[in-house]
């Protein structure tokens, strides 16, 4: 169904099977409250016209009292409980009530002093009143409709014999209600067909807005800025910070066209979305040609310097293939460095705001990258010491880098041997996976 200002309204379907089924199951919902307040009501109402009985017929106001007040009710009662019983056949129910009123209202018209207009006023307000509030399809409504003038006829030609005038006046009044009856569900599946169009309209905008605020904070986050508005700067102890950024990118974009760059950056990026999806891990931001994520922001999972390690492991085998089969001839080095420790989160602006981490760690884990090398992980000594027990490293010493700071590196070269099935240490054996579940419920256990 096109989404304009008329939404094919007018179509009593919708086009797509599957929404119109749910329409259906919502409709169903919705007519079963409606239906049963009707049925109430109904009863109600039904009652009450036992006090003018007394006043219209009172040589057979027993007659119409037994109907009235005990058959009638017990009737009415049995179509609520079957609406209960059976949520799908309340269009049948509803029927079956128009049905029984007819020839309760022609025992009436038959056995008392009642006037023959009596059964076709009754009768009329009867459907109207019942299949306003049904579930009848259109089409079907139509078929029972006429199917029920037919029967009206009948009995006022077979029961009640009724005279030719009486008999043209009595068809037109209970047609006229019937078409009226159609009109008036049929408005009232149109407008509820309006509600769930923007309903379901409204739906789809929240979850695309939902899942927008998903990909750009974490999901705590994102939650606390749902309801509140406004989120708190939040400290956390340990988090492991990992930059990826291509070497020499600068020099070998120098005089190429915007178009492919950008496409080759956009195709390795969307790849390291998903591996930092698949691995449990927040993207941070792209600052360039620089990747920057984070584990440990969920404080829920405590293996996030070893998702760190095998999500860069992943990236540098992602760009390696992706270096072999590249059509543009835009193909690059990746270097990865790592380090683990405090920082601080929180979101920053109002119009476009943006989630980002600050801290020294960031700091440490940029010098871990900047002096890594091609297609290597660099880590430093506090990020070592949690995944040491998973991956081969090789020590490098005391590196100096800028601004006279030192610090202990190491390279990781691959997961260790007796927890890998390749040569190349990049896929993890069944020893691997018992030993990260005994770091997860480890970690879990602590912070319990």
């Amino acid at each position: 169904m096109k989404n304009n200002n008329s939404h094919d309204a007018h179509a009593l379907t919708f086009a797509d099977p599957r929404r119109e089924k749910l329409f259906r199951v919502r409709n169903i919902k919705k007519a079963l409250d409606q239906s049963r307040f009707a049925f109430v009501l109904g009863i109600v109402l039904y009652c009450g016209f036992a006090f003018l009985d007394w006043v219209i017929a009172p040589r057979t106001f027993l007659l119409s009292a037994a109907l009235r007040l005990c058959v009638a009710p017990v009737c009415i009662a049995l179509c609520l409980w079957l609406s209960v019983r059976s949520r799908r056949q309340i269009a049948l129910w509803s029927a079956f009530v128009v049905v029984g009123t007819q020839i309760g209202h022609a025992i009436l018209v038959t056995f008392g002093d009642y006037p023959p207009l009596y059964y076709a006023v009754v009768t009329s307000i009867v459907i109207v009143f019942t299949l306003t509030f049904s579930t009848f399809r259109f089409i079907h409504a139509l078929v029972f409709l006429a199917g029920n003038l037919i029967l009206s006829v009948a009995i006022c030609v077979f029961v009640l014999r009724l005279s030719e005038p009486d008999l043209l006046f009595t068809a037109y009044i209970i047609g006229s209600f019937s078409l009226l009856s159609v009109l008036a569900g049929y408005s009232r599946e149109f407008y509820i067909r309006q509600d769930f169009l923007q309903s379901d309209e409204l739906s789809g905008e929240k979850r695309k807005s939902e899942s927008l605020l998903l990909n750009i904070l974490p999901r705590a986050v994102a939650k606390e800025l749902k309801a509140c508005g406004t989120t708190k700067p939040v400290s956390y102890d340990g988090v492991t910070v990992l930059f990826a950024d291509f070497v020499g990118f600068n020099q070998r974009t120098t005089g190429v066209d915007a178009e492919p760059v950008i496409s080759a950056l956009d195709r390795y990026f969307s790849y390291f979305d998903f591996i930092t999806k698949k691995y449990r891990l927040e993207k941070i931001k792209t600052i360039g040609d620089a990747y920057m994520l984070a584990g440990g922001l969920d404080c829920s999972i405590p293996t996030h310097a070893v998702d760190c390690v095998l999500a860069a492991f992943d990236f540098l085998d992602y760009v390696r293939r992706d270096a072999a089969d590249a059509a543009d001839n835009l193909s690059f080095e990746l270097r990865v460095g790592i380090h683990t420790g405090p920082v601080i989160a929180g979101v920053l602006g109002s119009l476009k705001f943006s989630y980002d981490i600050f801290g020294s760690t960031v700091n440490v884990a940029s010098r871990m990258e900047k002096y890594s090398a091609a297609n290597r992980v660099n880590v430093s000594r506090n990020t070592y010491e949690l995944v040491k027990d998973f991956f081969e490293c090789e020590n490098r010493g005391i590196v100096a880098v800028k601004n006279d700071e030192k610090y202990e590196m190491f390279f990781v070269n691959g997961i260790k041997n007796e927890l890998c099935l390749d040569r190349e240490g990049n896929i993890p054996n069944a020893d691997f996976v018992r030993l990260y579940d005994e770091l997860e419920q480890k970690g879990s256990a602590e912070k319990g």
